[in-house]
C-alpha cells in the first residue's frame, strides 16, 4: 500500500528545498518573517534528522466553503463539478483520476454543461489529488480546450 503524507510535509525536508533553490545551505539556512506589527524577525533554523523527523505526526487540514458541495447527483465521489455563481463559474473537484471510460464521460457532461449555462470561469481544485494517468487528465482538458465560453 502507498503511504501518501499531505504535501506540506516536504517542506520540512531540506534535501527538497535545496533542489528547489529555496535554501542554499543544508546545514543551516537564515530566515526572516515579518509578523503582524510589520517587525522584521530573522531567525536560522537547522534541519531535523531522518530519526526526529519520523517521530512527527501530521494532520490533515481542511478549510471547505460552505457554498460549494458536492451535488447528489454526482456519479463519482473523487472527480465531481458543480456551478457557483449563477452557473458562470464552475468547480471541478478534482481527487481522483477514474477509468478512461468514466474521466472521457464526466468530460463530456461537464462540456455540456459549460456550454448549456455558458460559463465563462473555471476552477479546478487538485487539493489531495496525488496524480495519475497523465492521458486521463488530458481527456478533460481536450473537452475544455474546446469550450469557447471559458477563458
Amino acid at each position: 500500500m502507498l503511504n501518501l503524507k499531505p504535501c506540506c510535509s516536504y517542506l520540512v525536508i531540506v534535501e527538497i528545498l535545496k533542489a528547489l533553490n529555496v535554501v542554499e545551505n543544508i546545514e543551516q539556512t537564515q530566515f526572516t518573517f515579518i509578523d503582524e506589527s510589520n517587525s522584521e524577525i530573522t531567525i536560522i533554523l537547522e534541519p531535523y534528522s531522518e530519526e526526529k523527523l519520523a517521530t512527527f505526526t501530521y494532520k490533515m487540514v481542511s478549510i471547505q466553503n460552505t457554498s460549494i458541495e458536492q451535488p447528489k447527483n454526482a456519479k463519482l465521489k473523487n472527480l465531481w463539478f458543480t456551478s457557483l455563481n449563477d452557473s458562470k463559474t464552475i468547480y471541478i473537484n478534482f481527487k481522483e483520476y477514474s477509468s478512461t471510460e468514466e474521466m472521457s464521460a464526466f468530460s463530456e457532461r461537464v462540456f455540456n454543461f459549460i456550454e448549456k449555462s455558458k460559463s465563462e470561469h473555471l476552477i479546478i481544485d487538485l487539493r489531495n489529488n496525488y496524480g495519475g494517468d497523465f492521458y486521463k487528465g488530458l481527456l478533460l482538458a481536450s473537452w475544455l480546450n474546446t469550450s469557447d465560453s471559458i477563458d
